[in-house]
């Protein structure tokens, strides 16, 4: 007979499945690291957050990288080490400068120098995959610092922590009721019993602080994390070599014919050179705007090109001997007829400034011109080495040595000196625009007639910076309006 088989006459055991313990995360802050760290954050939620943008907000953020070097996150090489300089610099910005705009721009460049130098290596991929890596794993930060400062908390039993919470519940919940008793039966007690206790914490801030404070947990646990995912993924793999390259017989005609190209061109520039306002004048249907909007953008565009194209012959062009000198002679003259059209267009922008006034936008495209002449120059000096591993690397420092340029320049005040300048040339001025700019451009707007000082809105700084905002443009500022 066949069927199902019968039960045991005993139930089964059961199956006790434990599940693996997971192993803890290795702590990444230790020791003076954590302690550092632990002072970091203190100093964001009570000092930075309290205090304007000044010395508190630019020791701070300078402190970030004391907090790397106390974890002996060091690197070895020079670039990096010029990377973390370059990071402490332009860190400093908001004790020198009021403008916005120029701090929280050398701000986030601090971030990205720092990124680069613990978590990029010398490859481009390497350099952009740094600080992509580190603004990817900010959220997670947040937690591995806090995590880390958990864990470094010295630890107490909860047999001792309970009775104590409860003690105090306990007394709190007696003294509250016994003193209410006792206020409302005698008012000299009660008026004693109010001045006696403390007033109750004003938490209207706190939001800000804690948020000030999570701001600077997630730069240091992102930068941490970004370094320590360097170590494991190891450095950027390289890209294969072409698996064929251009001949000579290729390469030289096209090369040939752009660099004639250029050379007829830098003979057209020449003119715009050494014209300036007789050129804008004399060419028929020709305006100011025209004049240097046009050689912005041929610069940004041809300085572009030649960059693609310096780099397109290092990988695809194969040249030995006579043919690898004819091959860097023709890249440099290259790159000096480019020098020529980036100081065309600087020029250019320099007449229009004179004519309309600066404004930040225009400081900008000066900034953006002179960067990319700089990377053109590197370039130049990569075909003469014959080496060009370093230039990723040069090109963040170069980027990072413009905005220190940038910020010891004052852009602000520039800004106002020229239109100044203008106005005691021109007579006319654009007030609207001048009111609009920081206290850095005050000791140059102070020499405007009283009129147009009060069109401009010209109002001296708020007194209460204290020691931990004092600013550097602010205080010239009172200076110079005898405030």
């Amino acid at each position: 007979m066949t069927g199902q088989p019968a039960p045991p006459p005993w139930p089964a055991p059961a199956v006790n499945v434990v599940p693996p313990e997971r192993e803890p995360r290795p702590r990444l802050l230790r020791g003076s690291a954590l302690a550092a760290t632990a002072m970091i954050l203190a100093a964001g939620a009570v000092v930075v957050a309290a205090a304007p943008a000044g010395l508190a907000l630019a020791l701070t953020a300078a402190g970030v990288v004391g907090v790397l070097l106390a974890a002996g996150l060091i690197p070895r090489d020079g670039d990096a080490r010029a990377l973390l300089g370059c990071a402490v610099l332009l860190a400093l910005a908001p004790l020198l400068r009021d403008a916005g705009w120029v701090v929280a721009v050398d701000l986030m460049l601090a971030f990205c120098c720092a990124a680069v130098a613990l978590a990029g290596d010398r490859s481009p991929a390497g350099v952009l995959r740094g600080p992509a890596w580190a603004v990817g794993l900010l959220p997670a930060g947040v937690g591995v610092v806090g995590s880390d400062l958990a864990r470094g908390l010295p630890r107490t039993s909860g047999r001792d922590v309970a009775p104590a919470l409860r003690g105090a519940v306990l007394a709190a919940t007696l003294v509250g009721v016994f003193g209410a008793l006792f206020a409302s039966a005698d008012r000299a007690f009660a008026h004693l019993a109010q001045s006696a206790l403390p007033d109750a914490p004003d938490v209207g801030g706190l939001p800000g602080r804690l948020l000030v404070a999570a701001a600077f947990a997630a730069v240091i646990g992102a930068l941490v994390l970004a370094e320590a995912r360097l170590r494991l993924a190891g450095p950027a793999p390289q890209r294969p070599a072409p698996s064929r390259r251009l001949t000579p017989t290729e390469w030289i005609p096209g090369l040939v014919a752009v660099v004639v190209l250029f050379c007829a061109f830098v003979a057209v520039q020449l003119v715009v050179l050494f014209g300036g306002h007789e050129h804008v004048l004399e060419t028929a249907g020709l305006t100011y705007a025209e004049y240097a909007h046009e050689g912005f953008g041929q610069l940004v565009i041809v300085t572009l090109l030649v960059l693609a194209l310096l780099a397109a012959s290092w990988r695809w062009v194969a040249a030995e001997g006579a043919r690898r000198h004819l091959l860097r002679a023709l890249l440099l003259v290259l790159c000096a007829c480019t020098l020529v059209v980036v100081a065309s267009a600087l020029h250019r922008l320099d007449v229009y400034v004179e004519a309309f006034g600066a404004t930040r936008l225009r400081v900008q495209a000066a900034t953006l011109c002179a960067f990319l002449g700089g990377t053109v120059v590197f370039g130049a000096v990569a075909v003469l080495l014959g080496r060009a591993a370093w230039l990723p690397r040069a090109a963040v420092l170069l980027v990072a040595g413009t905005a220190v340029a940038v910020t010891v320049a004052n852009p602000d005040r520039w800004i106002a000196e020229r239109n100044v300048d203008r106005f005691e040339r021109t007579g006319q001025i654009d007030t609207y625009y001048l009111g609009s700019l920081s206290a850095d451009a005050a000791p140059a707007l102070a020499r405007l007639p009283r009129e147009e000082r009060a069109n401009a809105g010209l109002v001296c700084p708020a007194r209460d910076d204290g020691v931990a905002g004092f600013n550097a443009g602010r205080a010239a500022a009172r200076r110079a309006l005898d405030c």
